[in-house]
């Protein structure tokens, strides 16, 4: 990625993207690590995107108001339409806490959709919660200022920061304290696990039940295609199918209704669009997708689920969308 250019930048967004379309997807919150590439982009691809601008702040040293009126500036700066654009602090290891702090304030004046990657490794968890290990000692020796270390979880520290809300989507969590997953369900907090990056890293078990049982709202992801087990010559896509399929098979005991639903109503209320996309229904977006099935009624979400390859046709915003 070092060498590429912005055109390399460009055409992997609209190959991915090409990806979703024809895997079902109608509504995808991205992250941009290049923004430069927005609102430019989103002519290229029927789908309704969010467009979370990522922002960091550890190695660059530059102080957090510029970074956040910079990024605010580019979202003004983006004609209104069917797209909007976010914010999204990369990390509470990545991005300095005051950024953090910043950008929960601002999000909530403005009423824009937030996300944060938050508790993806256990190195990070040691970090945060007990003040070591090896992201902490590297992150140091980089002059990070520790000060906010040994003081909690990171789901707590974003707290401290009154970054937990209604208009976050925290990302994995893959990495709980006692009491975490009460104070997310506490603050409305929305969680986008990802399935095949979880097995990927190889992460402990998901905390699924508990973050069910306290109430969290859960929806699915993809991740990247970096973080994908492949066999030698395999293509793999971005597919929420296939975040189903691996979902279901490492949770046997969730039903295809309630892994349906993290794929559609969970997202849709994540994204801050409950009751416009994710359901076919009154008052909603006109989004639908087809795929092939001649079973019994009665099977139809389980075959959802375990749907595999190129839907037979997508419908966003009542407009006939390519799937090539």
């Amino acid at each position: 990625k070092a060498e590429w250019t912005y055109t390399d930048y460009a055409e992997s967004w609209v190959h991915g993207a090409q990806m979703l379309a024809r895997n079902g997807v109608t509504t995808v919150g991205d992250f941009e690590a290049v923004p430069e590439l927005i609102p430019d982009v989103w002519s290229a691809t029927p789908l309704r995107v969010i467009s979370f601008l990522e922002m960091t702040g550890v190695k660059s040293r530059r102080d957090p108001h510029e970074i956040l009126e910079e990024t605010v500036l580019r979202i003004e700066s983006i004609p209104d339409g069917r797209n909007r654009a976010g914010l999204a602090p990369h990390a509470p290891y990545s991005t300095l806490p005051e950024l953090v702090k910043l950008s929960a304030q601002f999000s909530r004046e403005r009423h824009l959709p937030l996300s944060i990657h938050v508790a993806e490794s256990a190195e990070e968890f040691e970090m945060f919660a007990h003040a070591r290990g090896g992201m902490f000692d590297w992150l140091r020796r980089n002059s990070r200022d520790m000060a906010d270390c040994g003081l909690g979880s990171p789901i707590q520290q974003l707290d401290r920061l009154g970054a937990l809300g209604e208009n976050l989507l925290a990302v994995h969590v893959n990495y709980l304290a006692e009491g975490d997953a009460a104070l997310l369900a506490l603050r409305r907090v929305s969680v986008a696990h990802c399935p095949r990056s979880h097995f990927y890293f190889q992460h402990r078990e998901f905390a699924l039940d508990e973050l069910l049982a306290a109430g969290v709202n859960i929806c699915l992801g993809t991740d990247s295609l970096v973080t994908v087990h492949k066999k030698p010559k395999e293509q793999v896509e971005l597919s929420l199918f296939d975040e189903m399929r691996t979902l279901a098979k490492a949770r046997p005991h969730l039903s295809p209704k309630t892994i349906l639903q993290m794929a559609t109503l969970n997202g849709a209320l994540s994204l801050g669009m409950a009751g416009q996309i994710g359901e076919i229904s009154e008052g909603a977006l006109a989004d639908l997708i087809v795929v092939p099935f001649a079973g019994n009624i009665s099977e139809a979400e389980a075959a959802v689920v375990h749907h595999r390859g190129n839907v037979a046709a997508s419908m966003i915003n009542g407009e006939w969308a390519t799937t090539k």
